[in-house]
């Protein structure tokens, strides 16, 4: 885990910090939440859990949930679940 680990995606959004918050979630975040989620462990934990609240409110306790986290696009987001679940299934 590295809290200043950055990845540009094809796409040229860029996820960030240890919850790999995705840069498309910045006009949700605001200019504010979106610099503390870049530049601090701690506010980059915490803006990973509100996307995914926000996330859980829309499409509820489920899977949909996770992959929304990840992304908009739903073949994206079905590709990122199936990705949870196998690393998941590695752990028991």
């Amino acid at each position: 885990m590295d809290p200043e680990a950055r990845r540009v995606n094809g796409n040229g959004t860029v996820d960030v910090g240890l919850m790999q918050v995705n840069s498309s979630w910045r006009r949700v975040l605001g200019e504010g939440f979106w610099e503390l989620a870049r530049s601090s462990p701690c506010g980059n934990v915490y803006a990973g859990a509100y996307v995914l609240r926000l996330c859980v409110d829309r499409f509820g306790y489920n899977w949909d949930a996770v992959g929304c986290y990840h992304s908009p696009d739903p073949r994206r987001a079905s590709l990122y679940v199936r990705k949870v679940k196998k690393a998941l299934e590695g752990e028991r």
